[in-house]
């Protein structure tokens, strides 16, 4: 299996860098106590971090959004995975508790404000690719079965395999059939910056964070990977 950035996403974002962890054999559990003592400490450091300022004065904040409107999607209308997510923190939301491998990845985009996500590499078929989208491509959001599919807008820039995609807009909402559950084994995690505004230690910081967390809350043995340009694919490490 491949990962894959095309061609096409790299003359729109040159300096775009991208972390990859790879983690095989985990244990996924529903809660660990010792990530909910982690996950708290890491909320109360964010909520006094951003005190009364806005999200957006937040360097990594501002390059999502900017990186949103380059390829021509809202981040009012669609806000980036990790501003989504830090609004509803501040606003006084709980934790979403999904399980520990997920729990343990949000619990480090409290402290880098990058996007983090991720798939079951069980359920990916080929390989995987960030790519501009023809339009059209059916897409099943996380949610069962009773929400309705989507399709893709020409010029949207998605994650695919080969049979089906992955994420919409970049990163701003996963497919129900590739999520992280708790029958999870093998998982790929990325987090990326676009922009040259986001400094490429806090993405390999990230990536290192996220190893940590994941090894407490899953176990398991992981694999790091960055991308660039003059990088823009990687085989996955079976």
């Amino acid at each position: 299996m491949k990962f894959i950035v095309k061609d096409e996403i790299f003359d729109i974002f040159p300096n775009l860098k991208i972390g990859l962890v790879v983690g095989r054999g985990l244990t996924i559990r529903k809660q660990a106590k010792e990530l909910q003592t982690l996950i708290k400490s890491n909320v109360d450091s964010l909520l006094e971090r951003v005190g009364s300022r806005n999200l957006t004065d937040f360097s990594n904040i501002r390059a999502w959004r900017e990186t949103y409107r380059k390829f021509g999607a809202s981040p009012k209308k669609y806000r980036p995975t990790a501003e989504a997510f830090l609004r509803r923190i501040l606003k006084g939301h709980p934790f979403p508790n999904i399980n520990t491998a997920v729990d343990a990845y949000l619990a480090v985009e409290l402290l880098s404000m990058l996007p983090i996500g991720g798939y079951d590499l069980n359920n990916i078929t080929g390989d995987i690719q960030l790519r501009i989208s023809q339009g059209g491509e059916v897409f099943f959001p996380i949610g069962g079965e009773n929400i309705d599919p989507e399709y893709t807008v020409p010029g949207e820039i998605i994650y695919a395999d080969n049979k089906i995609v992955l994420t919409r807009n970049w990163n701003y909402r996963d497919s129900d059939l590739t999520k992280i559950t708790e029958d999870s084994t093998e998982i790929i995690l990325a987090s990326e910056a676009a922009l040259d505004d986001i400094n490429a230690e806090d993405v390999s910081g990230t990536v290192n964070k996220i190893v940590e967390y994941e090894t407490a809350a899953c176990q398991g043995e992981y694999y790091t990977y960055l991308l660039d340009k003059k990088k823009p694919e990687v085989i996955i490490n079976n």
